[in-house]
């Protein structure tokens, strides 16, 4: 899913707007000892190393700054042999400020760190037996006929970071590895009383969505042909007009491919898999009867992107 940012919208004949605004996640991030510390042998032989990280989180236009991320982390670690994988839960880390410390055995480690701003993240798998590159990280689950709503992930890694002799510093920035999909409704000359009157045809919903991560912040299996729902993301629409209000937004979050190149201003490594919107209002003339899209789904030829 492309590094993106774009609106989409469609206007009916009655001049009601549906938009939708895709808020790209990526994972920016850094890691290293520093250079005065390569090769220098910090503990003897057979002793435990010690990682210290420090966790910056990268605010796009859509983030609180105050967002607390650092109470809900964990950290993830992993081998490149599949025979070692550890788990530090919130509990195990007791940040300060910015900064966790672990304890690790010598060796060449694979790390990833897991946050949300909005949600938990109990849903997230822990590792076992896999590398980065083939483990299910998170998989969206189903309630009869719909998906449940996924958190917010934020999403950062490092990879073979080398602690046979050295303790190592490094710096981690969360970003999300899911996309925001905003469904902006503007109501013009509509009467929102019918809202009120058939709430059960005021909806919008999400079609063909990517529900697997990969550990390595792709989809599962790949990034073309991901593991899909055949269930939509269903979300109502409860207008106040009584407030004045002239728009409304339905939110998604679903997700995203976090391509080799995602960093890039125009990234190339994005997936061909789309999602459909399918949106659901009542008819003004056929009242009991749905307008709009008239229960067809709706391509959204933008690539939504991890951001």
């Amino acid at each position: 899913m492309k590094q993106n940012t774009g609106y989409v919208s469609v206007r009916t004949a009655m001049q009601m707007l549906v938009g939708i605004v895709l808020f790209s996640a990526g994972s920016i991030l850094t890691a290293c000892s520093s250079d005065d510390d390569k090769g220098k042998k910090i503990k003897e032989d057979g002793e435990g190393r010690t990682l210290e990280l420090r966790v910056t989180r990268a605010l796009t236009r859509a983030d609180a700054a105050g967002d607390d991320v650092m109470s809900k982390l964990s950290l993830f670690v992993f081998d490149q042999d599949q025979l070692y994988n550890k788990y530090f839960g919130t509990q195990d880390l007791s940040p300060d400020g910015n900064v966790i410390t672990v304890e690790m055995d010598p060796g060449i480690w694979d790390f990833a760190l897991v946050s949300s701003a909005d949600g938990d993240i109990s849903a997230v798998m822990e590792p076992t037996g896999s590398t980065m590159t083939d483990g299910i990280m998170y998989e969206m689950s189903v309630n009869g006929q719909y998906l449940n709503a996924m958190p917010e992930l934020l999403y950062g890694s490092l990879t073979e970071v080398d602690m046979q002799e050295t303790d190592v510093e490094g710096e981690v920035t969360l970003v999300r590895n899911v996309a925001r999909v905003d469904v902006i409704l503007q109501y013009e000359d509509f009467d929102t009383d019918l809202f009120t009157q058939y709430p059960d045809l005021c909806f919008f919903e999400l079609w063909d969505v990517p529900i697997t991560l990969k550990w390595d912040g792709g989809l599962y299996p790949d990034k073309d042909q991901p593991d899909v729902a055949t269930v939509p993301l269903h979300q109502t629409i409860s207008f106040d007009a009584a407030n004045g209000l002239t728009a409304d937004t339905v939110r998604f979050i679903v997700p995203a491919h976090r391509g080799e190149d995602f960093a890039e201003a125009d990234p190339q490594d994005i997936t061909t898999s789309l999602l459909k919107l399918k949106a659901s209002l009542p008819h003004p003339d056929n009242p009991g009867e749905s307008f709009f899209c008239r229960g067809k789904r709706i391509g959204i030829d933008r690539d939504p992107g991890c951001s």
